[in-house]
């Protein structure tokens, strides 16, 4: 009976462990999605601060000048929401790292009581 009742909490607790898995992949994902757009974000802002510093007529100055503020604001944006993202990719890895803790647990449970009833069955 305590063998059934391990397995039943292995089986569940597995399931834990596959979504706290996903959960830690798609914070991963996530992250590196706002990495890759930091990094566009900042070959468009040096362009930007080029087309710039080579403007010539006002109009142009004030274009480029206007494009250079909002993708300095967009960066900004970017680094404070990949703060966060590096903070819940960090969460899920602890809470991926307890559920595996506990099937590993449940296991070594299910091992010892499988290892006391084998040789008996002798």
């Amino acid at each position: 009976e305590s063998t059934q009742i391990l397995l039943t909490e292995l089986e569940m607790q597995q399931g834990v462990v596959n979504r706290a898995t996903e959960n830690t992949d798609n914070a991963r994902s996530k992250l590196l999605d706002i990495q890759r757009d930091q990094k566009l974000t900042a070959s468009n802002l040096e362009h930007a601060e080029d087309s710039l510093s080579r403007a010539s007529k006002p109009d142009e100055h004030n274009h480029f000048a206007g494009e250079v503020e909002r993708l300095k604001g967009n960066f900004a944006a970017l680094k404070i929401e990949e703060s966060g993202r590096a903070t819940t990719l960090q969460q899920m890895e602890q809470r991926l790292q307890t559920a595996q803790d506990s099937l590993q647990e449940i296991q070594k449970e299910l091992n010892e009581i499988i290892a006391r009833v084998r040789p008996s069955s002798k």
